[in-house]
């Protein structure tokens, strides 16, 4: 188990208010940023502030990395003035970053050279979770692992998923924000069109709230259809080629940038012509 001496390294907006968590659940927190500003943030908490991650480090057998790019995690751990120059042997690393799935395997495989143990656990949500300690935490790695860490994910989060081994976790989390960075993109598409054909948009946001356009079809069709086996078609590839069709010849009209519409009709085009229909 471990002990209640934790190292934190990365004090930005997400890892500040998680630090403070797990400091509140009872840890001892070690914690160390490359913006020394930070350390004025600390005012009033348990927390310790270290000039580099080694003096944060020392005694620690947990060390948690919450840095904007693997490169930043690599050096934190790796570099000259590192964490594992003096956290204790068999030390757990619990990397919370987003960042690179290959560059985290390859971190996992030398931590394990040098006898330590990586687990990824990146986090879900925003700020506001992170302040409130419910976050939604997506980790990867082993079991006992995983386990080892669970009152630390206790301190930050109301929602944890072990996903699967090293590197998983992190591929949810991209997964994730795919998807949500393409929504962003897509929807901000939708009201401009929208906009550009003179309708209100209050009334518009509120109707497509309540259909699978603005309810997602992973709550919609997904959920009801295909990923509980059921592929037999509600509505046609034709028909949404048709209704694609006249969106996109009134989209022309009004010199509306079409990009998603586009590409969908292409790709059902492509679909009829494998024999979907």
């Amino acid at each position: 188990m471990l002990d209640k001496k934790v190292c934190f390294i990365g004090l930005g907006t997400m890892g500040l208010p998680m630090a403070k968590n797990i400091a509140d659940f009872g840890y001892e927190v070690f914690a160390y940023d490359i913006n020394k500003e930070v350390e004025l943030n600390l005012k009033g908490t348990e927390i310790k502030f270290f000039h580099t991650a080694s003096e944060a480090a020392l005694g620690c057998s947990l060390v948690i990395t919450m840095l904007p790019t693997s490169c930043d995690v690599r050096e934190a751990l790796f570099g000259k003035k590192g964490a594992l120059k003096n956290c204790l042997p068999n030390s757990l690393i619990i990397e919370m970053s987003t960042g690179s799935v290959k560059q985290l395997i390859r971190l996992g495989k030398d931590l394990k050279a040098t006898g330590y143990r990586l687990i990824d656990a990146p986090v879900g949500r925003s700020k506001i979770e992170a302040a409130t300690g419910k976050l939604l935490v997506m980790v990867g790695g082993e079991t006992k692992d995983v386990k080892e860490a669970n009152n630390i994910f206790k301190a930050v989060a109301d929602q944890v998923e072990h996903v699967g081994p090293l590197g998983f976790g992190l591929k949810v989390k991209l997964v994730n924000n795919y998807m949500t960075m393409v929504n962003s993109v897509l929807t901000g598409e939708v009201l401009a069109f929208a906009q550009q054909l003179g309708l209100d948009l209050t009334t518009v946001v509120k109707i497509l709230s309540t259909t699978s356009a603005g309810l997602g079809e992973l709550n919609t069709s997904y959920s009801k259809k295909a990923l509980i086996g059921d592929f037999t078609p509600d509505f046609s590839i034709k028909m949404a080629i048709k209704d694609l069709k006249m969106a996109l010849e009134l989209s022309s009209d009004v010199q509306n940038e079409a990009y998603f519409g586009t590409l969908a009709k292409t790709l059902f085009t492509e679909a009829t012509r494998d024999g979907l229909s």
